[in-house]
């Protein structure tokens, strides 16, 4: 799994911005960083907020599905994929009717703990004693394919399957009728903060 070249580009108001794209999918990704609040959760929602504003400057309210998917409440916006880390949130945009998955996270001992829970054999394999940069980019492939795919009760080590081999770019997520929904890696790999993103879309 490797990520591409492109990199966040700090924008105004310490808003970090970057494209991916896929064929004629085109994904905005922003970022900034948790600002001092009350408490972490609101930290989250106002650091959302700001991400929405400036990508959306006309204004869209943001609302959540009963699985607690996001979406935005007006006929036709953009397909929505959000994260938090400890330090930092980020929003993915893409095309209404695509489906996208950004997961963002920093380096956590725990990680090393749950990995056999969470990733297969092989996926454990692929990351050879421990590696913490490579659990990363595992894990938040693992979180952002989960909700790109939306499959209830989707078990991570079991039905969620990363890429390895020669298909780098290439993850799929089984269904419960047996069925896979296959998705593209746009990124995998270092990000803001010292940590890692994963970005997915649907081809």
């Amino acid at each position: 799994m490797t990520a591409p070249a492109t990199t966040p580009a700090a924008g105004t108001g310490g808003i970090h911005c970057a494209t991916y794209r896929h064929g004629a999918t085109c994904v905005r990704v922003l970022a900034c960083a948790l600002q001092p609040a009350p408490t972490r959760r609101l930290a989250e929602i106002e650091a959302v907020e700001r991400l929405l504003a400036a990508a959306l400057p006309g204004g869209l309210t943001l609302a959540h599905d009963a699985d607690g998917a996001p979406r935005l409440l007006t006929e036709g916006a953009p397909a929505i994929s959000v994260s938090h880390s400890r330090t930092h949130a980020a929003v993915a945009l893409a095309p209404c009717g695509v489906a996208v998955g950004i997961d963002i996270e920093t380096p956590r001992e725990q990680l090393r703990r749950v990995a056999p829970r969470v990733l297969s054999p092989d996926e454990l394999a692929a990351c050879a004693d421990g590696d913490m940069d490579a659990l990363l980019r595992a894990w938040t492939l693992k979180e952002a394919l989960y909700k790109a795919a939306r499959v209830a009760g989707a078990d991570f080590r079991r039905h969620i399957h990363l890429p390895l081999g020669h298909k780098k770019n290439e993850a799929t997520v089984a269904t419960p009728c047996g069925a896979a929904k296959r998705f593209v890696v746009l990124h995998a790999g270092p990000w803001l903060g010292g940590g890692a993103m994963a970005l997915v879309v649907s081809p």
